[in-house]
């Protein structure tokens, strides 16, 4: 049926594929990374970026582990705008990078702020309960478990 060769290549291949999958996504999430950046510095005022600039910047900085760069831009832009919706997703990224440098209590302050800012989000609604979940609170956590399926649930009926 099969030689010898064309199975050893046939192994070869299948063991190569997902490596390949993998070099292929990460070479293009950092592409996208590249394009995001040379975006912004296209801009004349930096100082003045679109909020949708700001957030893609953040996802940048959080995706390459920049911890601090992310929170202190995102604590300055939160200051600019009066959109709550955007400032509620400021502090859920500033939030994100609290969970990812395990400071759980400040994250949740974050979480807090954001969810207050705009309790409809379904990704604040998200972390909000998963740092509940791991600071062990699990009262509030399926309370805002409930709260999400509910607002998942009203968003389905209107499709």
């Amino acid at each position: 049926m099969f030689s010898m060769f064309e199975l050893y290549l046939i192994l070869v291949i299948s063991l190569l594929l997902p490596i390949c999958y993998f070099i292929t996504n990460s070479l293009r999430t950092l592409y996208i990374q590249i394009y995001i950046l040379k975006e912004i510095l296209k801009l004349n005022n930096k100082h003045e970026l679109q909020k949708d600039y700001i957030l893609r910047l953040a996802r940048v900085y959080i995706k390459r582990k920049k911890w601090l760069y992310c929170m202190t831009m995102l604590e300055f832009y939160i200051n600019q705008t009066q959109n709550s919706r955007y400032i509620a997703q400021y502090y859920n990224c500033i939030g994100l990078c609290y969970q990812y440098i395990k400071s759980y209590e400040i994250a949740k302050t974050y979480y807090l702020r954001a969810y207050k800012k705009e309790p409809s989000i379904i990704d604040i609604m998200k972390n909000l309960a998963n740092i509940y979940q791991i600071c062990g609170d699990k009262e509030n956590a399926n309370k805002i478990k409930k709260k999400y399926l509910i607002l998942n649930e009203n968003k389905l009926n209107k499709l």
